[in-house]
């Protein structure tokens, strides 16, 4: 061949890429659309009714339903046009429980249809909204899964519901069971009772029953739809309809479709099938979406020793957590804050509510979330708290008591935020938070007692020591089993731990002082470290004040826990506040005598002597008659240094601490004296012109709460009520507040005595601490930490909010969310 032949064989380089042709394209379609008619005559053998051949069935072809029930994503069609062999399986599986009208003509129906909606888009709120007993809100498009539960439902039948009456005449429960001629009952599974249009309603016929000639009021179901309605002649409309031939027919096709669909053979059978399996498909996807959070939390968390459960059970509902979704008058707002790993100010909201119930009620501390910001000042501060609850949704003016830390932009009593709340609200009552008082009231106790605060520092200086090196760290781990503690000067309870470390290990850190001060693997600068901290321990004055101390922030410690209770009510916390009061009392008289018995013991096994540690103080040293009462100068002069070291140190100390205590804590006394006319001895013991004082007051301080006059009345009557009705195995002088509310939940009496109520409520949400708000704070650390410092706002909120509600998070039932979800994914219905 020569080469201009080849030249003219070879085509242009513009033929290469040209496009089709419109013929062509028209061409390649129309050989796709007789590829799907034959597709479709293929399935048509598939849908049949039992007692009829396959010739007797045919499907109705019009173009919009056509193109609805062969839905094939992009993947399924090749580059040529074709589709591959598993989109024409998936088209015919999809084609019986797609919008197509399937006809079902049978001997005794002349057009059977029914409807299979699963290919429409439902809005979440309608699908929200369909019940599955009553008619009246079933819409006209259901999706596969609402229309299967719906065909499946057994008549859920409340014997103690109360028809309505229409003309005079109201439905009956008793036409749920019809009875036969020879006196047998049986259940109509058929008969359904909209609640919503108080009408009657044929469950087959609704879905099955016959398009052509009248259509019977039995099946005129919908959204709002109204049905059977007459009832003055109500059995012998059930009793007529029931013996109808087109109610036979649509009972015989519904009685058809549940066996097709328990037939794993059959066509309906087998689409439920695969329609289950691709739902457990993705309920496993969402499910592994939804655990992944709490895993990853929960492996970050310190505690380690729990095993998550993946994909566990779930049974409770969460409520708990955020309880603000509905409005509540009677809640109390706390909002202390501290900076996070990126040096952002944030603010822990809490909400303090009162949730009632017959079962019982109980005091709920419900997180919300964490609010940054860059103001400090009270002004700044009290505006962004007023934004984020009108954020929220909640009324300021419901507000009835507010607790801070007691910093003084939040605490002042002229510019503080809670000052600011004030001016708005009157009524949110500000209480200082009991467990930060408590702290400070050892912080100002120990600065102004120098010999108490001298040997809190002693304390700490050995624990610097040990933990200033690993090899004397190992050496101490190797005599004790409770290793020193370090003290916290903003936590009052690191004191506690650190104070009874060493003095419960005593002897044991000695040895391990000795042993380190004359080891010669150790350098110089250490033995002589060690042989110094060695002379603070062997010596009696700091054997005896280790002592004291140790009994006072052993009672100090057991107090503050008990204030970090989030269910703890003001009434309790006053009472541990002077039973804390009274055995500090008592252990000002006694206690001296009582330490020195048990610091002698201690020194006698060690061989410390007992003047030893008070020889350095030279008698006379810091009396000045100047600043001093005379005979205070005298007796001081003559004093020796063991009595100036009692009177110095444990006489000032303890008498620092009670004052202080009856100071910081007077606000909880005036508030308690305010309520405590419900419940315990005053109850009972008090005297009607005394409560009807009290009750006046609280009616002035909360005028938009309480009615006076019904008031009046409610207390005159409350102590005879309440004695009638506790079961509680207590006396009334012993019981609470909670207990009265609980007793007047419990056996329906709220509402006669509303007020009563309200007062309860309005103080059990009062706060005592803000240790919820502290305990947030320390998730915040952990879930964004150094590492995660660029972590933002939303998430940060998010993930606190798994971890700090973790026991209502475990019990989440996700079910419901994640099966919708499924049933949505699997049937290519677009989520909105």
């Amino acid at each position: 061949m020569t080469r201009k032949h080849k030249l003219d064989n070879q085509k242009p380089i513009s033929d290469v890429s040209k496009e089709p042709s419109g013929a062509q394209k028209r061409k390649k379609q129309k050989e796709i659309e007789d590829k799907d008619k034959k597709l479709r005559k293929q399935a048509e053998r598939f849908f049949k009714s039992p007692t009829q051949p396959h010739s007797d069935i045919s499907v109705t072809d019009s173009p919009a339903t056509t193109s609805t029930s062969l839905q094939i994503s992009v993947d399924d069609v090749r580059s040529d046009g074709s589709r591959n062999q598993e989109a024409i399986v998936s088209a015919q599986i999809d084609l019986e429980t797609s919008s197509l009208p399937v006809k079902i003509p049978n001997e005794n129906i002349e057009n059977k249809e029914f409807l299979a909606t699963s290919e429409v888009e439902m809005d979440a709120d309608d699908d929200a909204a369909i019940s599955l007993f009553d008619p009246s809100s079933w819409p006209q498009i259901l999706n596969e899964e609402n229309r299967n539960r719906i065909l499946q439902s057994v008549p859920n039948f409340e014997s103690t519901f109360t028809f309505v009456p229409v003309n005079g005449h109201k439905f009956s429960g008793r036409y749920f069971t019809g009875s036969k001629k020879n006196g047998e009952s049986y259940f109509r599974d058929w008969l359904r009772f909209s609640k919503i249009s108080n009408s009657a309603f044929c469950l087959p016929c609704c879905f099955f029953s016959s398009k052509s000639g009248n259509k019977s009021p039995w099946s005129n179901w919908g959204v709002g739809n109204i049905a059977f309605q007459d009832f003055k002649h109500a059995k012998r409309g059930v009793e007529d309809h029931e013996d109808s031939l087109s109610h036979f027919d649509a009972t015989r096709t519904w009685k058809c479709f549940l066996k097709n669909v328990k037939d794993p053979t059959s066509l309906t059978g087998t689409c439920v099938k695969t329609y289950d399996e691709n739902i457990n498909h993705w309920r496993l996807v969402l499910r592994g979406i939804v655990d992944a959070p709490r895993i990853i939390w929960w492996k970050s968390k310190n505690n380690r020793s729990k095993l998550w459960k993946f994909s566990e059970p779930h049974q409770a509902a969460f409520e708990v957590l955020c309880p603000l979704g509905r409005p509540r008058r009677s809640l109390t707002k706390k909002q202390p804050n501290t900076p996070d790993s990126s040096r952002q100010d944030q603010i822990s909201q809490v909400i303090r509510t009162v949730e009632c119930k017959e079962m019982g009620c109980r005091v709920v501390e419900s997180f919300i979330d964490f609010i940054t910001t860059t103001n400090k000042t009270g002004l700044g501060l009290s505006k962004v708290i007023q934004e984020k609850l009108e954020m929220d949704g909640l009324d300021l003016m419901d507000c009835r008591g507010q607790g801070y830390e007691n910093g003084a932009n939040m605490a002042g009593i002229y510019s503080g935020v809670q000052a600011r709340i004030l001016e708005i609200n009157d009524k949110a009552k500000f209480l200082p938070c009991a467990a930060h008082s408590l702290n400070l009231v050892g912080v100002n106790a120990a600065e102004i007692v120098p010999p108490a605060k001298l040997i809190l520092r002693d304390v700490q200086n050995i624990y610097l020591f040990f933990s200033g090196s690993t090899s004397r760290w190992d050496v101490l781990q190797s005599k004790v089993k409770l290793t020193l503690k370090y003290q916290s000067n903003t936590r009052w309870s690191s004191k506690t731990a650190a104070v009874s470390a060493l003095y419960d290990q005593y002897p044991e850190i000695v040895d391990a002082l000795t042993e380190i001060s004359t080891s010669e693997s150790f350098t110089s600068d250490v033995n002589a470290n060690a042989l110094s901290r060695l002379r603070d321990m062997l010596n009696y004055k700091f054997l005896l004040g280790i002592t004291i101390w140790n009994h006072i922030l052993f009672q100090i410690n057991i107090c503050n826990l008990n204030l970090q209770d989030k269910t703890i009510d003001v009434s309790i916390a006053k009472k541990k506040l002077n039973v804390l009061k009274t055995r500090l009392e008592n252990f000002k008289e006694t206690g001296f005598q009582s330490s020195e018995v048990l610091a002698q013991q201690i020194a006698e096994n060690m061989g410390i002597e007992m003047s030893s540690g008070f020889e350095n103080i030279r008698q006379g040293r810091g009396i000045n008659p100047r600043y001093m009462d005379r005979s205070d100068a005298l007796v001081a002069q003559k004093q020796t240094n063991y009595e100036r070291f009692e009177a110095d140190f444990f006489d000032k100390l303890m008498e620092k601490l009670i004052s202080e205590i009856s100071r910081r804590f007077d606000a909880f006394k005036k508030c308690t004296e305010t309520f405590e006319f419900l419940w315990g001895h005053n109850l009972k013991e008090m005297e009607i012109q005394e409560k009807q004082k009290c009750m006046q007051d609280l009616c002035h301080e909360y005028p938009s709460d309480f009615s006076g006059p019904t008031f009046l009345n409610e207390v005159q009557s409350l102590e005879t009520t309440i004695s009638a009705f506790n079961e509680t195995g207590r006396d009334l002088p012993q019981l609470g507040p909670m207990d009265v509310l609980n007793i007047l939940y419990a056996n329906g009496l709220a509402s006669a005595y509303p007020n009563c109520e309200t007062a309860l409520r309005i103080f059990l949400t009062l706060p005592v601490s803000v240790a919820s708000n502290e305990r947030s704070f320390s998730k915040m650390k952990i879930v964004k930490n150094y590492l995660r410092s660029t972590m933002g706002q939303e998430r940060l909120n998010a993930l606190a909010l798994i971890s700090i509600g973790r026991e209502v998070a475990d019990d989440i039932d996700f079910d419901e969310v994640i099966n919708d979800f499924a049933s949505q994914k699997c049937r290519k219905i677009k989520i909105v």
